[in-house]
């Protein structure tokens, strides 16, 4: 009778304990990838925010850059080439010599126009083909 008893409270008993335990455990499994899978997508969010934050300070970059170049460095080529032509080819022109500080300036632009942007398209361009040589 006693083995009965055992029987049954170790049969139902413990499978109806084993079936509950099995539950929580999947129900924590569950819980658990649900988080890793929120946190991976607030991830890919941040990651998305970060890439969009980039594409539109380039793009704010480059509009400022071609203004700039738009507003000095377009009208000092021009002066400059008609100084060279003036020079090479004895024209009666008589191009007026640019006033300081102006002519300062003119050699900034100037020298951030080839050194500057020249050497950042370099610099870029060695590091690309360092890394296509990986």
């Amino acid at each position: 009778m006693i083995a009965a008893v055992v029987r049954f409270l170790a049969g139902p008993l413990a499978t109806g304990a084993l079936r509950e335990a099995r539950r929580m455990i999947e129900q924590r499994g569950d819980r658990e990838t649900a988080e890793k899978r929120i946190e991976a997508d607030i991830a890919i969010e941040e990651i998305k925010a970060e890439i969009a934050r980039r594409n539109a300070q380039r793009d704010v970059l480059l509009a400022g850059n071609l203004w700039l170049q738009c507003l000095f460095v377009i009208p000092l080529g021009v002066w400059f080439a008609a100084v060279i032509a003036d020079s090479i080819f004895q024209f009666e022109w008589d191009i007026a010599a640019l006033p300081p500080p102006l002519d300062e300036w003119a050699g900034w632009i100037i020298t951030s126009l080839f050194l500057v942007e020249g050497g950042g398209k370099a610099a870029r361009s060695i590091v690309r083909t360092m890394r296509g040589a990986r």
